[in-house]
């Protein structure tokens, strides 16, 4: 009869390289999240699903998995985001006042501290958003990952 072993190094070995890599999967709530943010996402249709999306200022960039979470993504270079937010300010996202949804329909929403959240939302075609609002928009969604992406 074979005798059971107590200590198994390659059991051992798996077990610490399964806790890492589920260590490195950073989960966290808007509470958490850095206070400079460009959340960004889309939604409608027939399933009314939503996609969703915050570029931090610190470079994380995270996806919306619940109504309160976030699961990280990866993270942006430095000066890669210091260029998104920069430009941002030049859009003076802030004092465009737009509310045009669709039955699809797309968004950026800027937060920062000791100011008031503010959205721009578009989708009507007949209707449709300032051009360098929509560039801006389609240049967060050059920051996300291969295979992720607005459903």
């Amino acid at each position: 009869m074979k005798k059971l072993q107590r200590f198994n190094p390659s059991l051992w070995l798996f077990l610490c390289l399964i806790s890492l890599n589920c260590a490195g999967q950073k989960k966290g709530t808007l509470d958490k999240l850095p206070k400079n943010q460009i959340v960004f996402g889309a939604g409608g249709g027939f399933g009314g699903t939503v996609s969703e999306f915050c570029l931090a200022d610190d470079g994380q960039l995270f996806e919306k998995t619940s109504k309160t979470d976030y699961q990280r993504l990866k993270t942006v270079d430095k000066k890669i985001v210091k260029a998104h937010f920069a430009r941002l300010d030049s859009l003076a996202l802030q004092r465009v006042l737009f509310n045009q949804p669709g039955d699809i329909y797309y968004y950026i929403t800027l937060r920062r501290p000791k100011m008031d959240e503010h959205q721009v939302l578009w989708g009507k075609t007949d209707r449709p958003v300032r051009t360098d609002i929509q560039q801006f928009y389609d240049s967060l969604l050059k920051l996300l990952p291969k295979g992720k992406g607005l459903n």
